[in-house]
């Protein structure tokens, strides 16, 4: 029975390692994203005027 605990803390641990990844990488790329889209935008509305 300790060999499925450890197993299940295994996973639990690998688990959350990836959804706070996912979560970091998802808040960088729309922080720096945004930023990018904006400049765009400014770029185009410069070019067509």
């Amino acid at each position: 029975m300790e060999a499925v605990k450890g197993w299940f803390i295994f996973w639990l641990v690998n688990f959350a390692v990836a959804v706070s990844a996912f979560a970091v990488i998802t808040v960088v790329v729309l922080i720096r994203g945004s930023a990018d889209l904006r400049a765009m935008f400014r770029g185009l509305e410069r070019t067509r005027k």
